[in-house]
């Protein structure tokens, strides 16, 4: 394996990481916003106040859920269209479009799979399933920000790369 090829996964692997933590920190803070508003119109309406443990609780909530379509949807589908786009010499702008046909791809195969489980219908937390389609334009908005927060990433490590390297020679001439 040449340098060139370690450099190039290291960077994948930091890219990755640093836009799965995207992924998952921006929905995050989206429910504490949220919370802090509804709080806000809760004492402003002289509403219950509710209990203290709901946004807790719904920050726990939405880092497993976050974390897991990150895991099992985001990466897989970045990452395969990244490295199939790199093999094949296509655009980068190619992945947006195919990183999102793979993770149409995936949620399908998940529901397909979810409803051969048995006691499926019983499941409420598995509802989901029943609705691919609508599962999967929920998850355009977080795809879109693990791809540019991946991209972004991956841009600037080449700025600084390319900066770099034209200083240090800058200063070796």
């Amino acid at each position: 394996m040449g340098h060139n090829r370690v450099g190039w996964l290291f960077a994948f692997f930091l890219r990755h990481l640093a836009a799965s933590l995207i992924s998952i920190a921006v929905p995050i803070v989206l429910i504490v916003v949220i919370y802090f508003v509804l709080f806000l119109v809760a004492i402003v309406g002289n509403l219950p106040l509710g209990s203290p443990a709901v946004m807790p609780l719904s920050v726990l909530a939405m880092f497993l859920i976050s974390l897991i379509y990150t895991a099992i949807l985001l990466f897989p589908s970045v990452a395969l269209s990244e490295c199939m786009s790199r093999r094949l010499k296509w655009s980068p702008f190619i992945q947006i479009p195919l990183s999102t046909g793979v993770m149409v791809g995936l949620v399908y195969l998940i529901s397909v799979i979810f409803q051969r489980l048995p006691g499926y219908e019983r499941q409420e937390w598995l509802h989901f399933a029943s609705h691919p389609f609508i599962t999967c334009l929920a998850l355009c908005l977080p795809l879109g920000l693990y791809w540019w927060s991946a991209k972004a990433i991956e841009l600037s490590t080449w700025g600084v790369s390319s900066l770099w390297k034209k200083l240090f020679a800058w200063h070796h001439a």
